[in-house]
């Protein structure tokens, strides 16, 4: 399952907004079935790139897009025990 874009205004930042937005990614992901979650960081946002490894994201690749070097993150959530 794939997060195209997230942002939070900078005015909004530090209050856990980035934390309950990619919760509600990952909520729908699991809700329709997702078995492994990806995104993208621009290298130059390293604040980004250390929530999302809080949150269990790490880097598998890179991408040079229109002269931006991203990493690809993915997190592969624990399934639930029945």
């Amino acid at each position: 399952y794939y997060l195209d874009s997230l942002a939070v205004d900078a005015s909004h930042q530090g209050q856990g907004l980035g934390t309950r937005l990619l919760s509600a990614f990952e909520a729908q992901a699991a809700r329709l079935g997702h078995k492994k979650l990806l995104l993208l960081v621009d290298q130059d946002n390293p604040k980004a790139r250390r929530l999302y490894a809080r949150l269990g994201y790490h880097p598998d690749s890179t991408l040079d897009l229109s002269g931006h070097v991203y990493d690809r993150m993915v997190k592969e959530p624990a399934r639930r025990r029945a």
